[in-house]
C-alpha cells in the first residue's frame, strides 16, 4: 500500500513538471526602491528607504550600501520590513540596492539607486545640530591625502578637552564627526587639526561655537552619593546606562550617559513604541543592542549603532532563523543579555534556544530554555554556532530550579508550553586574548565556563568551569561563610588572568539567608586550576538581577548594583579600591541592566 501511495505521488509530481515546461515562463517580479528625499541632501540627513514589490509569493528583503570609493556592505540583514532608515556621513555618489528573496523558491532579485550626498562644508567649517540635542554634526572641508584631521571640543566657559581621534583625509570628501558627550544648554567651542602621517601636528581650522539643547525626552534622577575625589579614576568620567527595558513598571526608559555629578550628557532618542537594552560599546564606539518588535514583547532585532544613533547594521531572528536551519539547527526565538565585537572584527550574539525534552529535568516532555552564541562575520554571516544543548549537562537543573512562566513579565515568550525550565540565563559572552576561546556567565548555574573557540576553529567544547561545584580549587576568601559566587552578572577575563564579576548572591541568599551583593575578583591560574579571591566586597546592597563590573584606569573598580531589593526602582552605581573602600557611588532613579563608565564617547587618540 505505501509503495503504491508513493508511485501515486511521484506520478503526480511527474505530471505537474511535465505540465509547468510547456507553461510559460512567468515575468520576473517587478521591484522597486524609493528614498522619501530626492537625491542631493547634505551629509547626515535622515532618509528613509521604501521597498515595493508586486511579488505575491512571501519574500524577504536586504539592503546594501557602497560608499564613495568603498567596497559594498550590508547594513540591513534579510527581513520582512519594507523600509530602512539610513544616514550618510560621507559626500558623494553613494550606489543603495536592495535584495528581495522569494522565499518559496529562493530566487534573488535586486533593485538599485544611485544617490548624491552633498558636503556641508565646502569653504570653511560648519557646525550642524541634529535631532538630538545632545549631538552636533561637525563638517570641515576636505584635506590632501596623506594627511589626517581630529577634532577638540570643550566647553566655552573652560573645561577639559575631548579630542576625536584622526581620521585619514580622504580625496575630494569633506570630514564629517559627530560630537557627543555634551551638556544640555552648553556654549562649545570646536576646532579641528590637521596631522601628518606620523600623528604630528601641522595646522588648525578656526574655531566653531554651538550651544546644545534641551533635552527633549524624560531622563532618569541621578543623585550623587559619594562624589569624586582625589581617589577617584577621574579617566573615566563618563557613566554610560543601560536601563532594564524588560521591566515593564518603567516603560520608555532610553539608554543615556551622563557625568560623574548625574548631568545628562548623551541620550538614545528610540522611535516609539519600541523598547531597547544596550549591551555593549565597542573598540569603534559603536553600541551593540536589541530592541522588540511591533508588539514589543521580544527582542527579534539586534543592531549596531553609532553615538548619533544611526543604525551601522542590522540583523533579525527571521533572518538568524533560517541560516541556522541550512546549517542544521533548531530555531532561535530572540536576542538576550550580550554581544561582543571580537578581535578579528566579527561579532558573538546570544539568542535563545526553546527545547522540548522528555525525562529531562522533569517527567514526561519538559519545556527548556537553552542559549544559543552565533558568531557574525562583517556582512552578518553566521559562521560559528555554540548550542548549549550539544555542549553541557543538560539533566543539571538550574542551581534554584527557576521556571520561566508564560505570565511572567520578565519571561522570554515561550513557544512550546506555558512553562519552562530557566536551565542557564546565560547573561555575559567575552572574548579570552591569551588563548581566543570565549568565556559565558550561566547565571542559573552559578558557573562561568570557558568554552573552545579558538576564532572560530573550537569545537565549542567546555574547557573549564568556574564556580561552586566546578573545576577550580578556591583559594582566598578568609572566614567568608560563601566565598563562591552566585547568579553572577558581567564576567569579564583580563588580560592579567584577574577574573571580573559582579556577584548577585541569589543562591547565598535563597539557602543560607545571607541577602546581600558583593564586587569580586579572582586570580585564575588555568594551568593548576585554582582560583585565588583578592577582591570581595559587600557592595551594602541585594541586588536580585542586572549588575555589572570593570576595572578602572586606576586599578579600582566599578561595580552596578541594578535593581535593589529594598528599592526597585533604584540602582547604585560606585567605585571601590582594591581594599574595598568606597571612592565614588551615583543613585539611579531606575533599574539599569549595565553601566559602562567611559573616558568619552571615543577610544583614546
Amino acid at each position: 500500500m505505501r509503495r503504491t501511495l508513493y508511485g501515486l505521488i511521484v506520478l503526480i509530481l511527474f505530471s505537474f513538471c511535465l505540465t509547468r515546461s510547456f507553461m510559460p515562463a512567468s515575468a520576473a517580479p517587478q521591484l522597486q526602491l524609493t528614498p522619501d528625499l530626492p537625491s542631493g541632501q547634505y551629509v547626515g540627513t535622515p532618509v528613509t528607504w521604501s521597498v515595493a514589490t508586486d511579488e505575491t509569493d512571501p519574500v524577504d528583503f536586504a539592503l546594501i550600501v557602497t560608499p564613495p570609493g568603498a567596497p559594498p556592505r550590508i547594513v540591513y540583514d534579510f527581513t520582512t520590513r519594507r523600509t530602512f532608515g539610513w544616514t550618510a556621513l560621507a559626500d558623494g555618489l553613494w550606489h543603495v540596492r536592495v535584495m528581495m528573496r522569494n522565499l518559496r523558491t529562493g530566487e534573488l532579485t535586486s533593485a538599485s539607486v544611485d544617490y548624491e550626498i552633498m558636503p556641508r562644508a565646502v569653504a570653511a567649517p560648519v557646525v550642524t545640530p541634529t535631532d538630538n540635542a545632545l549631538i552636533a554634526l561637525y563638517s570641515a572641508p576636505s584635506c590632501a591625502i596623506g594627511k589626517q584631521m581630529r577634532l577638540l571640543f570643550r566647553p566655552v566657559a573652560g573645561g577639559a578637552e575631548t579630542i576625536i581621534p584622526p581620521r585619514a583625509c580622504a580625496l575630494d570628501q569633506s570630514m564629517n564627526f559627530y560630537v557627543a558627550g555634551i551638556l544640555p544648554q552648553t556654549p562649545y567651542i570646536v576646532v579641528h587639526q590637521i596631522l601628518d602621517a606620523n600623528g604630528n601636528y601641522l595646522s588648525s581650522g578656526p574655531p566653531r561655537y554651538f550651544t546644545s539643547g534641551a533635552v527633549s525626552l524624560p531622563l532618569p534622577d541621578s543623585v550623587v552619593l559619594h562624589p569624586p575625589d582625589a581617589a577617584t579614576s577621574l579617566a573615566e568620567d563618563i557613566l554610560l546606562h543601560s536601563p532594564a527595558a524588560s521591566v515593564p513598571e518603567f516603560p520608555g526608559i532610553v539608554p543615556f550617559a551622563t557625568d560623574l555629578y548625574g548631568r545628562p550628557i548623551w541620550y538614545y532618542e528610540k522611535p516609539a513604541p519600541f523598547s531597547m537594552t544596550l549591551f555593549q560599546i565597542t573598540p569603534e564606539v559603536t553600541l551593540f543592542a536589541s530592541r522588540g518588535g511591533n508588539d514589543n514583547a521580544r527582542a527579534i532585532y539586534w543592531m549596531e549603532i553609532d553615538v548619533a544613533g544611526n543604525i551601522v547594521r542590522e540583523t533579525n531572528v527571521h533572518s538568524l532563523n533560517m541560516k541556522l536551519a541550512a546549517l542544521g539547527y533548531p530555531p532561535m526565538s530572540g536576542f538576550h543579555h550580550d554581544s561582543r565585537r571580537l578581535p578579528n572584527g566579527y561579532t558573538a550574539i546570544l539568542g535563545i534556544s526553546e527545547r522540548l525534552l522528555y525525562d529531562v529535568q522533569g517527567t514526561g516532555w519538559v519545556d527548556i530554555l537553552g542559549d544559543y552564541v552565533l558568531v557574525l562575520d562583517e556582512q552578518m554571516n553566521l559562521v560559528w554556532v555554540w548550542d548549549s544543548f550539544d555542549h553541557l549537562d543538560v539533566e543539571r537543573r538550574a542551581v534554584l530550579d527557576e521556571k520561566c512562566l508564560q505570565t511572567d513579565d520578565w519571561c522570554v515568550p515561550l513557544y512550546l508550553a506555558d512553562e519552562a525550565n530557566d536551565w542557564l540565563h546565560t547573561n555575559t559572552v567575552a572574548y579570552s586574548p591569551a588563548d581566543h576561546n570565549l568565556i559565558l556567565s550561566l547565571r542559573n548555574q552559578d558557573w562561568v565556563v570557558k568554552i573552545d573557540y579558538q576564532d572560530g576553529l573550537g569545537s565549542g567544547d567546555v574547557i573549564w568551569r568556574l564556580g561552586n561545584e566546578g573545576d577550580f580549587t578556591l583559594l582566598g576568601g578568609g572566614d567568608d561563610p560563601w566565598p563562591w559566587f552566585s547568579h553572577a552578572h558581567d564576567t569579564v577575563l583580563l588580560p592579567d588572568g584577574v577574573m571580573l564579576l559582579y556577584d548577585n548572591g541569589n543562591t547565598r541568599c535563597e539557602l543560607d539567608g545571607l541577602c546581600y551583593s558583593r564586587g569580586q575578583a579572582y586570580q585564575l591560574d588555568e594551568a593548576n586550576l585554582t582560583a585565588t579571591l583578592f577582591v570581595n566586597v559587600d557592595l551594602g546592597e541585594y541586588a536580585k538581577g542586572f549588575g555589572s563590573a570593570q576595572r578602572l584606569h586606576n586599578g579600582d573598580y566599578a561595580f552596578l548594583s541594578g535593581t535593589l531589593v529594598q528599592h526597585p526602582a533604584h540602582a547604585v552605581a560606585t567605585e571601590r579600591s582594591v581594599d574595598g573602600q568606597e571612592t565614588f557611588a551615583i543613585w539611579v532613579q531606575t533599574p539599569l541592566y549595565r553601566t559602562f563608565r567611559l573616558p568619552s564617547f571615543y577610544p583614546n587618540p
